[in-house]
């Protein structure tokens, strides 16, 4: 074949493909952006997980304790079509199973492209962070693991016998030194040992067990001894004891009673030493409790009736070492500013005392010590770089975490569009202007489907520029 021949024949094939490829970038241009996406693979699909059941992604559910049933829920995918999934451990010390798949396995979509289905029951030992993947879809959910304090050291019950006893041997009781002794027979009159005088029975002046007499037959049950503040009357019944003192004072752990023992109506006065007073007034035989703040443990207490010469009062010192009540502390995180490069975090302290606490970062070295006043807040700061979830500990017991805020608004308007734009454009808004910003995670890109009719386009046009250079070394070799 002629060389200016095979130039012809190589231009015509360089038009041929530059038509086609326009044609390709024509038809493709004006395909739907959704059937583009489709045919490289990608979707619209998005995953989300709830608590023991399916449910919409209005009910997403990121926070899982041991024991329940994480459901793996999607919509929007392909329909028919068999996705790999997957559970895994967060790393650096985020979770109790760092980059450890911890189930793993395929589902497959409705004819909607839809799904659900129960994916993993949170074990005993997992703790912190999960990732969970459908596909290309992700999403996370976090465990609040908890550690079981470990078990106690055995503890000795009969020091004075060699080893080490964790029971009272048989036959034998602890006595008042706190020493193991044989068990005495309180009841010698009733064969075997008896360690403890048995129900219905009481011992008699001769050291045996005998059946206990009632005391009190106008009184139910059976009353062996004088039930306090009461005295047998002719009768033989137990009837309050006659007194003249006009009111009755008696202690409780953190307060006082006190009883009206007049036969009328009566008012006293009542002072705690150094700490609050009072007055009341009870019908006859009405008693009242009055609660005492603990720090008044041990006080002088003092009630009064009367007044004048004929004033009278009682006094009596409110019980040492009672135990506090104790109300858990919580911790809470909130916002310092939407560009701030740390979180802020609370601890609320809702006793009426001052409590120690210990704060750890969770998966860094960063940690501290506070003193939370009475009845107050103590708030702090962490570097966002150190992590977003915070421990709190009491004398080394865990007692709860929070996890950093995220979002944090400030009042920013959103401009308008620029002159001639069009006004049904959403407005792009600068990172750190305010509001969530939403990061797309699902489907392809756009302007991967915008770069195809392109990439047609151009090479199209750049076989016809072949071809017209082919063309024309053709007619020139012809001339020569």
């Amino acid at each position: 074949m002629k060389h200016s021949n095979f130039l012809k024949a190589a231009g015509s094939l360089s038009y041929t493909l530059a038509a086609a490829f326009l044609v390709a970038a024509l038809v493709i241009g004006l395909l739907p952006v959704e059937l583009v996406a489709a045919s490289k693979g990608g979707n619209s699909g998005a995953i989300w997980t709830t608590n023991g059941d399916c449910g919409d992604a209005s009910q997403d559910v990121n926070h899982f304790a041991i024991g329940e049933v994480v459901y793996i829920n999607g919509s929007n995918f392909d329909p028919n079509t068999s996705y790999s999934w997957q559970i895994k451990g967060q790393p650096g010390g985020a979770s109790a199973d760092p980059n450890i798949v911890v189930a793993s396995g395929t589902v497959t979509t409705d004819s909607n492209g839809n799904f659900c289905f129960a994916a993993y029951t949170v074990a005993a030992d997992d703790d912190g962070e999960y990732s969970v993947k459908v596909g290309n879809k992700g999403d996370n959910y976090r465990v609040r693991g908890t550690t079981p304090p470990p078990p106690p050291p055995p503890v000795d019950v009969c020091p004075n016998i060699q080893g080490n006893q964790t029971t009272v041997p048989a036959g034998m009781e602890v006595d008042g030194q706190g020493n193991c002794v044989p068990i005495i027979d309180l009841c010698p009159n009733i064969a075997g040992n008896q360690a403890a005088i048995p129900v219905g029975m009481e011992m008699d002046n001769e050291g045996n067990c005998v059946p206990i007499v009632d005391l009190c037959p106008n009184i139910d049950g059976n009353q062996s001894y004088l039930p306090d503040g009461m005295e047998v009357d002719d009768e033989g019944n137990c009837v309050p004891v006659s007194s003249d003192d006009p009111f009755g004072l008696d202690f409780y752990c953190l307060g006082f009673t006190v009883t009206n023992q007049n036969d009328f109506a009566a008012s006293f006065d009542w002072e705690v030493a150094g700490g609050p007073s009072g007055s009341e007034t009870l019908g006859v035989g009405e008693s009242i409790d009055i609660d005492v703040d603990p720090a008044f443990a041990d006080a002088l207490v003092t009630i009064s009736f009367g007044d004048g010469e004929g004033l009278w009062s009682l006094s009596g010192s409110l019980p040492e070492d009672c135990p506090l009540p104790f109300e858990e502390l919580t911790i809470e995180g909130f916002c310092l500013g939407p560009n701030a490069e740390s979180f802020g975090w609370r601890i609320i302290n809702p006793n009426g005392y001052d409590v120690d606490v210990e704060w750890r970062v969770n998966g860094s070295a960063l940690a501290g010590l506070a003193t939370v006043d009475a009845n107050s807040n103590h708030e702090f700061s962490t570097p966002k770089a150190e992590g977003s979830i915070i421990m709190l500990y009491i004398g080394g017991v865990f007692q709860g975490d929070a996890t950093g805020a995220q979002n944090c608004p400030v009042d920013r308007e959103i401009p308008p569009p620029p002159p001639g734009g069009d006004p049904g454009e959403t407005p792009i808004i600068p990172l750190g202007s305010g509001g969530p910003i939403l990061i797309p995670v699902t489907g392809a890109a756009d302007d991967l489907v915008d770069l195809t009719p392109r990439l047609f386009m151009n090479l199209g046009f750049g076989f016809f520029g072949l071809g017209l250079v082919l063309h024309g070394l053709g007619r020139r070799k012809s001339v020569l």
